[in-house]
């Protein structure tokens, strides 16, 4: 009987009728199962063939309840002066939409309490407003402090370049409408908003991607960022003050802590702008502003300056896995079942249409009905979540549908060294060695085999070892005898990512021993110099040498033997050029062996190791990660017919463990197979 076979290709841009809600990183295909007649429904089997998506990210994620920028209005002791376009009679506030661009009000103590306002011009911003007063005493006087709340959420888009970030904050800035009370009293504010807006800008940005971020309280304004609108600029809580609340209420109570408020201060009596109030922060947001410590009067002139640059990607996945309800649940993170086929490296891949090919597609068991009802949804392995995908083209994932009769039976196991359940039970996982607990015992009864499907591998590994990167000076001068041994100065193990960070920090531990050498590394000529600025004796001779371990001699450029020390005599030239371009790339490993717990010994060399694969990659500095996914599996019999844990280990060709910064996790997929 020959074997029938069909090709699907499922698209997320059609049937958007019948499913309106579908998108490109979520969506159901409907197909009349009379288009498969003759396949056997008693053996029907998929394979994930190719993906092809479009590798663009809005910059911003919003939700309700955590605004991108929090903007405290002072107006003193008057009442805001609303300017919105729609009344909503009480005692119910409006929906809001923060997708909307409308400016919605929700008021206290004004009448009426709730408004919608720019409802036929909205903008590329929602602008949530609240108002809000208290009592204090000023002086020895009574007065009573009102204030607006704008709550700015971001629209989603993908902003592609710095200016064009920076462009798109500064017009958020100068569109909001800060509702001034209507009075004689105000109109000099008026003139110093209107001049603001005219003349100056909330940020800037110069041609190396460094943020500046101006102070706003001589407008009596009080700019709070998200930790997630920071982290794109480049703003970290060094520069910036943090505020410690969790909800709207706390911020609020902190920014007017002048005024010696108490924990029972009541902002409002609309249960509506209390219910706003008491709003906890979703997942982990918090909000910082510039420091306070100088006074309002020389704001105009303070500023803050990213220590880090503009980061776009920010917000970019690491890694995708697909989701589909066309296969069994497989054991996931933390101890969950889940249905994710297939898992792509997005973070290194370029913005534009990207076509994802497996290259050695596993076949599932599935039903006619399953195919022809087919719901898809990529996931953040991080976050759990959809990506927030911008507008893009229809994502498209190719199929091959077979009546293959089943030849073995197969199930997949994801492993993540994050997996927070897990570090419960082994609180010292790392990323290149770590342990993995799984939801239930696994018992295999008769001849099981595993293969690693893939593997992802952050690529922050170390260059600098400690036992192989020293050096020590060595100096003899006439009339002293000094018998004590050159102590050994040993590099820090780490990632330098550059010959001229690598240069600097060896320059501080000359620094700090109090050698009066300089090391530098001079761009046109592409070498290291290393300069003796010891002085000579007046009378008599003195041998100054400085040894290179082998190694570090042969990073820096000095030499390419690696057979012995390498000296520079710097008692015959003050300066010493290197013959040879550095490679602060040589000691990174460029070959990996995957060993696993459950598998059966194979010889390596002269040992028997539990080697579940052995992987080879040339570096490239400018990934983020470093996966593998492979033409063909390779499968290892089981040792072990019982666990309930998984343990992986990464070693270089020497055994010993691969030494990262730890800024991704190893994730990775393997396979187990039994033969029917």
């Amino acid at each position: 009987m020959s074997i029938s076979s069909k090709n699907i290709y499922y698209t997320s841009n059609s049937m958007q009728t019948k499913y309106p809600d579908n998108t490109r990183s979520s969506f159901v295909n409907q197909i009349d199962e009379q288009e498969f007649h003759y396949i056997n429904k008693q053996n029907v089997r998929v394979g994930l063939k190719e993906i092809t998506f479009e590798n663009r990210y809005n910059t911003f994620i919003t939700e309700y309840g955590t605004p991108s920028m929090i903007i405290v209005q002072d107006n003193y002791t008057l009442p805001p002066n609303p300017h919105y376009e729609r009344i909503h009679p009480g005692p119910e506030s409006p929906d809001i939409d923060i997708k909307s661009g409308f400016d919605y009000y929700v008021l206290s103590d004004c009448q009426p309490p709730y408004g919608l306002g720019k409802e036929d011009t909205p903008q590329s911003f929602t602008d949530v407003k609240i108002s809000g007063f208290f009592p204090t005493m000023i002086e020895g006087s009574q007065y009573t402090i009102r204030f607006m709340v704008h709550n700015i959420y971001f629209h989603d888009s993908p902003l592609e370049s710095n200016r064009e970030l920076i462009d798109y904050l500064n017009y958020v800035f100068h569109n909001i409408e800060y509702d001034i009370p209507n009075t004689q009293s105000q109109k000099s504010r008026q003139e110093l908003f209107k001049m603001d807006r005219e003349k100056r800008t909330l940020f800037d940005v110069d041609e190396d991607g460094y943020t500046t971020f101006w102070d706003k309280r001589y407008l009596g304004l009080h700019i709070h960022l998200s930790s997630d609108v920071c982290s794109v600029l480049g703003l970290t809580n060094h520069i910036l003050e943090e505020d410690h609340s969790e909800n709207l209420q706390g911020l609020l109570a902190t920014n007017f802590r002048m005024f010696n408020l108490q924990d029972s201060q009541v902002f409002t009596r609309d249960t509506n702008v209390q219910h706003i109030l008491n709003m906890n922060w979703i997942g982990k947001q918090k909000y910082f502003r510039i420091s306070q410590n100088s006074s309002v009067e020389d704001s105009v002139n303070n500023k803050a300056i990213s220590t880090l640059k503009i980061n776009l990607d920010k917000g970019k996945p690491i890694l995708l896995g697909l989701r589909t309800n066309l296969t069994k649940p497989d054991i996931f993170k933390n101890c969950v079942y889940d249905t994710q086929l297939e898992f792509i490296n997005v973070k290194d891949m370029s913005n534009g249409i990207q076509v994802f090919e497996v290259q050695h597609p596993t076949l599932y068991d599935t039903t006619i009905e399953k195919i022809s009802n087919a719901k898809f949804e990529f996931i953040d392995i991080d976050t759990g979540r959809r990506p927030n995908f911008s507008l893009g083209t229809p994502t498209f994932i190719h199929f091959h549908v077979n009546d293959n009769k089943k030849m073995s039976s197969k199930f997949n196991l994801f492993l993540d060294s994050s997996d927070k359940l897990s570090q419960e039970y082994f609180t010292t996982n790392t990323p290149s060695d770590f342990c993995i607990k799984l939801p239930e015992r696994l018992e295999f009864n008769s001849k099981w085999e595993v293969a690693l499907k893939n593997i992802f591998i952050g690529n922050d590994l170390y260059n600098i070892f400690s036992a192989s990167c020293w050096f020590y000076i060595k100096m003899e001068v006439e009339g002293t005898s000094d018998s004590s041994r050159p102590k050994k100065i040993h590099l820090s193990d780490g990632m330098y990512n550059t010959t001229k960070e690598l240069c600097d920090y060896i320059q501080s531990l000359f620094d700090r021993e109090g050698y009066k050498l300089k090391i530098s590394f001079k761009n046109k000529s592409n070498r290291i110099k290393i300069l003796c600025e010891e002085k000579k004796p007046r009378w008599g001779y003195m041998r100054y040498n400085v040894i290179l371990s082998p190694m570090l001699a042969n990073i820096l450029g000095f030499d390419r033997s690696n057979k012995s020390e390498f000296v520079i005599p710097c008692h015959f030239r003050k300066s010493h050029v290197a013959t040879y371009t550095p490679n602060v790339q040589l000691l990174i490993p460029r070959n990996f062996m995957i060993l696993c717990d459950i598998v059966s010994e194979s010889v390596f060399g002269s040992k028997s190791i539990k080697i579940l694969k052995l992987l080879s990659s040339n570096f490239n500095g400018e990934r983020e990660m470093i996966n593998f996914d492979f033409h063909q599996e390779e499968f290892v019999d089981i040792a072990i017919k019982e666990f309930t844990s998984i343990r992986i280990q990464i070693v270089d060709t020497t055994g010993d463990l691969i030494k990262c910064g730890g800024r991704y996790p190893t994730r990775c997929q393997i396979q187990f197979m039994k033969s029917l």
